[in-house]
């Protein structure tokens, strides 16, 4: 059977040099099996932006990553692996002005 989670959350949102302003997010996370997991996010700061991915695992420990979020436009891609204690990710997003930026991670857990 699938799980599911839920966050809210409202508030004031100050940054540096900048008024305080009204922040609130809902997001929604469900993994439908083992291995599967698809999120939905809605956030407003100025605007609303919405936000959705899914992950998929395809062997062992190895991941599959896609996802899209609105305002501006943005497509993201890419793929995950972890070997004992080291975790390697590899991403792309595509902005709708911006262009590609490939992005790498490599993380120690412990």
């Amino acid at each position: 059977q699938g799980r599911l989670a839920a966050t809210l959350a409202a508030g004031w949102l100050a940054l540096p040099g900048e008024a305080a302003r009204p922040a609130a997010l809902a997001a929604l996370r469900f993994a439908p099996s083992a291995g599967t997991l698809v999120a939905a996010q809605a956030e407003r700061l100025e605007r609303w932006r919405l936000r959705l991915g899914m992950e998929q695992a395809v062997a062992g420990s190895l991941w599959l990553r896609a996802g899209l979020a609105t305002n501006p436009l943005v497509a993201t891609f890419g793929a995950g692996a972890r070997m004992g204690a080291v975790q390697a990710d590899v991403a792309a997003s595509v902005h709708s002005a911006l262009g590609i930026s490939p992005q790498l991670s490599i993380t120690l857990c412990f």
